[in-house]
């Protein structure tokens, strides 16, 4: 599932290994095009979503092609 917010951010549920200790599994992420494509993972213990992740590089590449996909190469980059 996928959705474009209201501020341009984008929302994507993808199958990742979000935290240390965690397995592979269905995590809420949202891409922040405003802040270079910064990934935040959504934290169900603290209730937010957070920066604090081990997704590796090539995951967080993957994600942000998800949304830029779903939104736009030219929109996700500002032009």
């Amino acid at each position: 599932m996928a959705t474009v917010l209201e501020n341009n951010d984008v929302e994507l549920t993808v199958r990742c290994k979000a935290f240390s200790g965690d397995s592979v599994r269905e995590n809420k992420v949202l891409v922040e095009p405003g802040r270079n494509g910064a990934i935040l993972v959504w934290d169900s213990v603290a209730g937010h979503y957070t920066a604090r992740h081990s997704l590796s590089a090539k995951t967080q590449a993957n994600i942000r092609s998800q949304a830029i996909g779903l939104w736009g190469f030219n929109h996700f980059h500002g032009k």
